[in-house]
C-alpha cells in the first residue's frame, strides 16, 4: 500500500537526519575546539562518550572508565566559565591513556553505578555511540557530601531496599524498548535532555524581562537555581571573604540504620560494577565533602569524626570486595594552604586550583598505571 512506502520512506529519511546530526555533533562539537558549545549543550549527559578529543590518540595503553557524581563529572566554576580542562578526566586522558567518563551530576553510589552500566549496554547496540572500549581500570569517585544521602533518597524512589537492587538488575538487563529510547534514538535524546539550553536561547532572543512575563503567566518562578540566602556564612579565607548559603558536610543529618542502609547500598552498587567489568582493576576514590576540608572554621570535630567514621565504613567495604581504595583528604586539606579550592561561584563544588589538587592526588598514589 502507497501509505506503507511513504512510511518506511519518512522513517529511512528521518533515521539518516538522526545520524549525519549526531554524528556532526559527536566528531564536530568537542570540548576542546567548542569549550563554550559543548559545556552548555552536549555536558548534560555523558559528555566524555561524545568527546573524541579525550580519546583520539592511537596509542592508547589504557583505557580507564570513571563513575561517580557531579564531581566526576567536573561540576564548579571551570565548568561555568566555559573552559575546557574542567574536569578530573580532561586531566587525566593524555596520548597514553583514554578516559570514558560516566560522571552523572545529583546522584548517589547507586545511580552512579547504573548510569555506567546503561551507558555501557546502550554503547554497545547504538548506531549514534561507539562500543565501550576495553576498560583496564574503573575508578568509582565517592563523594561523603551527598552519595550517602542520594542513597536514602532512592529506598524512597523504589519503595524498599529490595527495589533498589532490584533497580541494579535491570541496567544489566535492559529491555529492548530502553535501549531503544536511551541509545537508537540519540539525536532525540540529545534534545531532551538538554532542554534547558533552549531556555537561554529564548530569554536571550526575547529579553529577560519579556522571558520572565511569559514565565509568570504559568505560575512558575524564574531561575529557581540559585535561591535568596537566608543566613549567609562568612568564609574568611586569606583575607578574601566567601558567601556560601550552606557547607555541604559527611551526612550529617543520617542516622545511625540510615547510614547503614546506605553503605549496604554503596556495596551492592560495587559488587555490580565489579560483575560488570570482571577483567577490569577497579579503585574507590575517596573524595571528602567541603565541610570536612574548611571544616576548622566552625565545628570541625564532630564534622571530622563524621568523616572518619564514614571513611573508614567506606574502605573497609571496598577492601571486603578486594577493591582498592584511596583517600584524598589530607591531600585535599594541605592544598587549602596554598589556595581556596572551591568556588566562589559554586561553592559545593572544586574549582580550577580544587581539581588540579585532585587530580595530583591520585598521581601521586598511582592511580592511572
Amino acid at each position: 500500500m502507497r501509505w506503507i512506502k511513504n512510511l518506511v520512506i519518512n522513517l529511512a529519511i528521518f533515521s539518516l537526519v538522526l545520524i549525519i546530526t549526531s554524528n556532526i555533533i559527536v566528531n564536530n562539537l568537542t570540548q576542546k575546539n567548542f569549550p563554550s558549545i559543548h559545556n552548555k549543550i552536549i555536558y548534560s549527559r555523558v559528555h566524555a562518550l561524545i568527546a573524541p578529543d579525550l580519546r583520539n590518540s592511537t596509542n592508547i595503553n589504557h583505557n580507564i572508565l570513571f563513575v561517580g557524581d557531579s564531581f566526576t563529572q567536573g561540576s564548579g566554576d571551570s565548568f561555568l566559565k566555559g573552559d575546557y580542562n574542567y574536569s578530573v578526566a580532561h586531566r587525566a586522558a593524555s596520548d597514553t591513556i583514554n578516559v570514558v567518563n560516566t560522571g552523572f551530576g545529583g546522584v548517589g553510589s547507586l545511580y552512579s553505578v547504573v548510569n555506567a552500566i546503561e551507558m555501557k549496554n546502550v554503547s554497545k547496540s547504538s548506531v549514534f555511540l561507539e562500543d565501550f572500549p576495553k576498560i583496564s581500570k574503573v575508578i568509582f569517585f565517592f563523594y561523603e557530601g551527598n552519595d550517602l544521602n542520594d542513597n536514602i533518597g532512592s529506598l524512597k524512589t523504589y519503595n524498599g531496599f529490595d527495589n533498589v537492587i532490584n533497580r541494579l538488575n535491570q541496567a544489566e538487563d535492559m529491555p529492548f524498548h530502553r535501549e531503544v529510547y536511551h541509545g537508537y534514538f540519540y539525536g532525540l535524546n540529545f534534545i531532551r535532555y538538554n532542554k534547558k539550553i533552549f531556555k537561554v536561547y529564548i530569554k536571550e532572543f526575547i529579553g529577560e524581562e519579556n522571558y520572565n512575563f511569559l514565565k509568570s503567566l504559568f505560575g512558575r518562578n524564574i531561575d529557581n537555581i540559585h535561591k535568596k540566602i537566608d543566613k549567609p556564612n562568612l568564609v574568611k579565607y586569606k583575607n578574601n571573604n566567601f558567601l556560601v548559603r550552606e557547607l555541604q558536610g559527611p551526612a550529617m543529618e543520617l542516622t545511625d540504620e540510615q547510614l547503614n542502609l546506605s553503605i549496604s547500598i554503596f556495596k551492592k552498587s560495587l559488587e555490580h560494577l565489579k560483575s560488570n567489568f570482571p577483567n577490569s582493576e577497579l579503585e574507590v576514590v575517596y573524595i571528602p565533602s567541603v565541610a570536612t576540608i574548611v571544616g576548622n572554621l566552625f565545628v570541625y570535630d564532630e564534622i571530622r569524626n563524621k568523616s572518619s567514621f564514614i571513611k573508614e565504613k567506606i574502605k573497609n567495604t571496598s577492601l571486603m570486595l578486594d577493591i582498592g581504595f584511596t583517600d584524598t583528604t589530607q591531600f585535599l586539606i594541605q592544598d587549602m594552604d596554598k589556595s581556596f579550592l572551591y568556588g566562589p561561584i559554586d561553592m559545593k563544588h572544586l574549582n580550577r586550583d580544587g581539581y588540579d589538587s585532585l587530580y595530583k592526588s591520585l598521581s601521586l598514589n598511582k592511580i592511572y598505571e
